[in-house]
């Protein structure tokens, strides 16, 4: 069915997450008590549970959730996440609007809950890989701060822009703009459930009840099936298009907006083209359900007329965003697990710039001292 940001979690706890321990993790990040209500309710025969934040109604303007969330000292993977939910939604309303969101029924102390508390569990149930079926809408009005508007609400619509939805046979709102900004910003959208081995099931409940449907999120857990347990596997989708009418210095802008629809790699080609023209090639690298954003960006910011695609199948090793502490100061890294189970560190290039900045060292000399203190430290 849909997702809101109360059944996300919801579905969480049910599978197993400790409520004490989301508690706990955002009462120190208020640095005040955070209570959570829990409970089960039957939704159509079955059971699921609900969740309900004792402070939700309190309101919070957008530019203090996104200092709580960058002063939250939570992992960097964490915070990430959040902050592309809730930027999200700050687009959405600004693209509606038309000026610096002020928000309404978004602009409370639940939503930041919803978001925080959902990557949390993801965090402490160690869920390295997200995917969903195409989340239904629902149909007909809600009613909210700016009167009666149609289903899916504009925010949610934009918010899922260039993914796979459907409107389904329910009357009611069934995918909430805080659900939505949950889903686009970490999930691959999936028409079939990936191969696994599942671990557990859990159900989230919404507070609405629908006659023909129960108003459930259903969350299912599972071990990676495959061949070598060294690797990770998944399926990505490759975008390319040729273009020779445009100028090289509109690419940056291009590349950065293709970055932000969540394209997980971008580079160009100089290739040659007909007539022997100069041309350069884009390739866009996106999770499987992103293809019409991005064609809708290549299309409208480009000169070109047309993309194409292709699946690709893709073997990794495991890796993670780190943050390290270093005579430097706190820098930038990924920490890559080789299958000999050795670990490699990558440290970002903006961490290396930023200590040339301060330091007048160069960077091939910063980037090496780096790599020495953190082997030393590993010892």
């Amino acid at each position: 069915m849909g997702i809101s940001g109360d059944m996300a979690i919801a579905s969480l706890i049910d599978i197993g997450l400790s409520k004490d321990d989301i508690e706990k993790a955002l009462s120190n990040i208020l640095m005040k008590p955070v209570k959570m209500n829990v409970m089960k309710k039957q939704k159509c025969g079955i059971m699921a549970t609900t969740v309900d934040f004792r402070e939700k109604e309190e309101k919070i303007d957008i530019d203090n959730m996104l200092k709580l969330v960058e002063k939250s000292g939570l992992d960097n993977g964490i915070r990430l996440n959040a902050l592309r939910a809730l930027n999200l939604i700050i687009e959405a309303e600004e693209a509606i609007h038309g000026e610096k969101p002020h928000l309404h029924e978004l602009g409370t102390y639940d939503t930041l809950f919803d978001i925080l508390g959902f990557f949390i569990g993801i965090d402490i149930l160690k869920i390295d890989t997200l995917t969903s079926e195409p989340p239904a809408m629902g149909y007909g009005t809600v009613e909210t701060a700016h009167g009666t508007l149609p289903i899916p609400a504009p925010a949610t619509a934009h918010i899922l822009s260039g993914m796979q939805v459907y409107g389904g046979n329910v009357k009611g709102e069934l995918t909430t703009p805080t659900g939505a900004a949950i889903l686009a910003s970490s999930f691959t959208i999936t028409t079939s459930t990936p191969q696994m081995r599942i671990t557990s099931i859990g159900y989230g409940a919404g507070t609405r009840d629908y006659d023909i449907a129960p108003n459930i999120l259903r969350a299912i857990t599972g071990d990676d099936v495959c061949e070598d347990e060294r690797f990770e596997y998944d399926t990505v989708l490759e975008i390319k298009t040729n273009i020779d009418d445009m100028k090289p210095s509109q690419v940056p802008k291009v590349i950065e907006d293709l970055f932000r629809a969540g394209a997980l790699d971008v580079w160009t080609t100089l290739i040659g083209m007909k007539k022997g023209r100069q041309g350069i090639q884009i390739s866009v690298l996106i999770p499987v359900g992103y293809e019409s954003r991005v064609a809708e960006i290549l299309t409208k910011e480009t000169t070109t007329t047309g993309v194409r695609f292709s699946t690709l199948n893709r073997i990794k090793v495991p890796r993670e965003e780190i943050e390290l502490e270093t005579k430097f100061g706190i820098i930038r890294a990924k920490r890559i697990k080789l299958p000999d189970s050795t670990l490699r560190y990558s440290i970002e290039q903006e961490s290396i710039e930023n200590i040339a900045k301060t330091t007048g060292l160069p960077q091939w000399k910063i980037e090496k001292e780096l790599l020495k203190e953190i082997e030393y430290k590993k010892q």
